[in-house]
This record gives C-alpha cells, structure tokens and sequence, in this order.
C-alpha cells in the first residue's frame, strides 16, 4: 500500500518528486561536509594553539596563571611545581594559601597594589617580591599580570606570569653590600 501522497502521481511526477528530495538530501549532505571541515580546520588550529601555549609554558622560567575573580578559582601551569615545589593539590582551592607565602615584609606592598588593581582602572601591574617554596626557602619572584574587564569594566579575571628573579636580585645585592663596604673603607 502506497501513501495516498504518492496514489496519485503519474511516474514522471514521481520521479519529479524522488529527484527535487535527492537535491535537496544532496544539499544537505553537502552544509554537512562544510560544516564538519570547518570543524576539522578549527580542531587543528586548536591543537596548533595548544602545543604552542604548552611550549612557551615549559620555555619560561617560571609559570602562568588565570584567576577567576568571582569563583577565586586559581589555575597555573605545571611550571608552578616546578619552580616553588608545591602540588596543585597542596593548595587547591585553600583560600589565603598564597598569601601565606609571600614574605611577611612584601605582603602589605603587594596587597595593597593588587586592591588598587583589582578597584581601578589599572590595565596591569608588575612586582618583585619574595615567596616561600616548599623547601622553606624564599625565592625573588617578579610577577606581571593583566587585569581583564569586561565592556562595562568590571573585573572578570587576572591573567598573569611569574618567574623566578632570584639570581638578579642576589646579584644586585651583592653589589649594593660592595657598594656600602667601599664607601665605608674610604670614608
């Protein structure tokens, strides 16, 4: 039994039909090519830009992070482990776990730059300060972040980069103690 759509066409009618849903199933099949290429050639551009985040991440002496400002959500790449020796684990989702870190001395420096940031117009900040790695020594770390906001200025995240600035300030306080003994000696 035929559907009664179909009872009354003569064979070319029917073949009219057959051929213009062909077209259109064609039509179709070929927004699905398109569409899954697409796919295909944003996937590799993806994974071109992930191997590309993940190489600069292992180049850096140091490590990237992003901070969710509404959730407090912290992620940092593995270069964290690696320079300050502490686990994703050790401090996941502790709040005031990096606070306790930075040098007592620093602290009140820092927090007070990072409020003013976080509250103003400020686009991104620099700092140097000290931090405590899990060994219990305090390494020099410089940190740059970029406050990002959304169209209507509110902070949405903190995106940032750290590296390890020990050497330098090690050597710039050699000199400074060799600077004040020469003073002290021609004095």
């Amino acid at each position: 039994i035929m559907p009664q759509a179909l009872q009354l066409k003569t064979p070319g009618e029917l073949q009219r039909l057959v051929d213009a849903r062909t077209a259109e199933l064609a039509a179709v099949n070929r927004r699905l090519q398109q569409a899954i290429e697409a796919q295909r050639v944003t996937e590799a551009a993806l994974r071109r830009e992930e191997r590309r985040y993940r190489l600069a991440a292992q180049a850096l002496r140091g490590y990237l992070y992003e901070i969710d400002v509404h959730t407090g959500h912290v992620v940092r790449s593995p270069g964290f482990e690696t320079l300050l020796g502490y686990r994703e684990d050790e401090h996941a989702l502790r709040p005031g776990w990096w606070e306790s870190r930075v040098h007592p001395e620093d602290w009140p420096r820092i927090s007070r730059l990072w409020a003013e940031a976080r509250n103003g117009d400020v686009g991104n900040i620099s700092c140097r300060y000290r931090a405590l790695n899990a060994a219990g020594h305090y390494l020099w770390l410089w940190d740059h972040a970029l406050f990002v906001r959304d169209g209507s200025g509110r902070l949405e995240k903190i995106v940032g980069n750290v590296i390890d600035i020990s050497e330098q300030e090690h050597a710039r306080q050699a000199l400074t103690d060799a600077d004040r003994r020469k003073d002290e000696f021609l004095a």
